[in-house]
């Protein structure tokens, strides 16, 4: 989280950064559309 945004509301994209994500294999599963 960007530490200059003091309003709960005021936050957009930017302010935000995904740090150390390891994601996991996805899952097959047959869905019916």
């Amino acid at each position: 989280l960007n530490p200059d945004v003091t309003d709960l509301f005021a936050f957009r994209y930017e302010d935000f950064t995904l740090e150390g994500y390891d994601p996991h294999p996805h899952i097959k599963a047959k869905v019916a559309v």
